[in-house]
């Protein structure tokens, strides 16, 4: 997500929190008491678009708001969502190396001196990437490895991609890594829980989850430039029918 669209959402989401501290008759000097600075500081941070995330969700908490539905709701605005053509994501599917380096330099929004600072690239291999890239109608390349992209976020790729479905066989295997792992940490969730429902109802199920899912992502998204650093958190859903009952799969044999 870009810094202006970034922008563009926390002034929503900021906007709204003033009407509902307003709406709780919350003064300035009580928000000022609760987070222990100075009203001015609150008057700044209500104010600007530079705010830390921690702090837009601990006053979207403060005014009783759900956090993921404020910033659903801030997003509404978005350009379409566009995603990558067949060739860019068959160029991607065979060459992981040249995904690995567009999602830094759009996505992070590296420059491409940092990204060979901190990858050992020399100029000619720099120039390389970009040059493939451009081959890909991804950006129009310049002298001196300048560029200038020919798209812009929200881009991603489509459902039936195959880099999709590469990074799906992967997360299923990391997946079935965590569920089988002896020991688990305070992020390791593990839910899997056989149903007996009619259609109707496992449809309004995934609806559900899907919806809580998006909320999330969104979440996350915004938070993407100030939590790079921070450990990602795979989340797999995944309903299906069950061809046998796992747990009563194996005959019954005799003991004698």
């Amino acid at each position: 997500m870009s810094n202006d669209l970034n922008k563009q959402i926390i002034r929503r989401c900021l906007d709204a929190i003033k009407v509902q501290l307003k709406a709780r008759q919350l003064t300035y000097q009580d928000v000022a008491a609760l987070f222990d600075v100075s009203e001015n500081t609150i008057k700044r941070m209500l104010n600007q678009d530079d705010i830390s995330l921690d702090r837009l969700l601990t006053l979207a908490q403060l005014c009783g708001l759900d956090t993921a539905e404020l910033l659903s709701k801030s997003q509404q605005h978005r350009s379409a969502h566009s995603y990558f053509s067949a060739r860019q994501d068959q160029a991607f599917a065979e060459n992981p190396h040249l995904l690995s380096y567009f999602s830094r330099l759009f996505y992070q929004q590296h420059s491409v001196e940092k990204i060979a600072c901190e990858c050992g690239l020399s100029d000619l291999s720099s120039y390389r990437y970009l040059r493939a890239l451009e081959d890909i109608e991804l950006l129009e390349l310049k002298p001196q490895n300048r560029f200038r992209f020919l798209v812009s976020p929200p881009l991603g790729f489509a459902p039936d991609s195959m880099v999709v479905k590469q990074s799906a066989c992967k997360h299923m295997e990391q997946t079935l890594e965590a569920v089988m792992a002896p020991h688990k940490t305070p992020q390791h969730h593990v839910v899997i829980k056989p149903l007996k429902m009619p259609p109707i109802l496992h449809d309004k199920m995934w609806q559900e989850l899907q919806h809580t899912l998006s909320k999330y992502a969104q979440v996350a998204e915004l938070a993407f430039a100030e939590y790079s650093e921070h450990p990602t958190i795979q989340v797999t859903l995944v309903t299906h029918p069950l061809n046998t009952d796992v747990f009563n799969e194996a005959p019954i044999i005799s003991l004698d």
